[in-house]
């Protein structure tokens, strides 16, 4: 019995070594070792079964990162949370390359399936409403400046210093914790409260 689970399993396999086009039914079927029928049965589309794996990956990416930086309460926070990418990233190497290496667009053409847009369109404002609600409690304010260095040093940067070891296929160093770490600080040390 093929579960959905070994089906959107076999598909990340397939999305971090050629990417989202190298998804067809036939490859996946291949990957799974089960008939295209089983496939059919249990998503309506490629499209479909494209979506919810990127869901998964960028809601379980954003619920520990949002996790992360609801529990932060002063600058050392902040760089607990830079951090966390560059930990997510080893523990979850394949869906790294999911998530730094594509698009959104990447694995659906055109409409999303209706079911998933809505979830999908729900991802943007809940990273923003985490970044407000950290500058509130430890800047003291949300103004424009402030969402700026947040996010460029809570995900701009640690993504910029994690995407080249993704895209080589290496583990990320140790070291880049430390950069991480003295850019948020640098970053937002002026502007927080703590």
């Amino acid at each position: 019995m093929f579960e959905r689970s070994d089906m959107t399993g076999a598909a990340l396999r397939l999305v971090a070594d050629r990417g989202p086009q190298a998804v067809t039914v036939a490859a996946l079927a291949r990957e799974v070792g089960a008939p295209t029928g089983s496939i059919y049965h249990r998503y309506r589309s490629r499209e479909q079964l494209l979506a919810e794996l990127w869901m998964e990956v960028v809601e379980g990416f954003q619920a520990g990162f949002a996790a992360s930086l609801a529990g932060a309460d002063d600058l050392e926070g902040a760089v607990d949370t830079a951090r966390f990418m560059a930990a997510w990233t080893r523990e979850h190497p394949l869906e790294a390359r999911l998530l730094l290496l594509h698009r959104r667009q990447d694995f659906v053409a055109g409409d999303w399936p209706e079911d998933l847009a809505a979830r999908a369109s729900a991802l943007e404002p809940q990273i923003g409403a985490a970044l407000r609600a950290y500058a509130q409690r430890v800047c003291g304010r949300a103004d424009a400046e402030t969402m700026a260095r947040l996010r460029y040093a809570l995900l701009d940067a640690p993504f910029g210093a994690i995407k080249p070891y993704v895209q080589a296929r290496k583990r990320v160093p140790a070291v880049v914790d430390e950069l991480v770490a003295a850019t948020v600080r640098a970053v937002l040390g002026s502007i927080t409260r703590s």
